[in-house]
């Protein structure tokens, strides 16, 4: 079984430990903020989150901001400005080199 499926099937378990460090290898895997996977380690609250991966980021602003939020999930505060040019940049399906 390939640990993604057993992080998101044990996702209850997850929970209850106390993480001090979350480090999540592949990270290119969490560019889709809305696969499960993304979902499941974004609700645990680790110390300190980080992401490796040596695949290089696309043009494409749904991706970059996936990767981008989720060393920062549970403490970035984003102005509203910002959060309103995401959200339509995201609905829209801009490119960066759109923006």
């Amino acid at each position: 079984m390939h640990y993604d499926l057993a992080i998101i099937r044990d996702k209850g378990l997850m929970k209850k430990l106390s993480w001090q460090v979350l480090l999540v290898d592949e990270g290119h895997r969490l560019k889709n903020h809305r696969s499960a996977l993304f979902s499941v380690l974004s609700a645990l609250r680790p110390a300190c989150r980080l992401l490796l991966s040596g695949t290089p980021l696309q043009n494409n602003l749904s991706e970059l901001w996936a990767l981008s939020q989720f060393p920062h999930a549970a403490s970035v505060q984003l102005s509203t400005g910002l959060r309103r040019l995401v959200r339509c940049a995201l609905q829209g399906g801009l490119l960066l080199g759109e923006v």
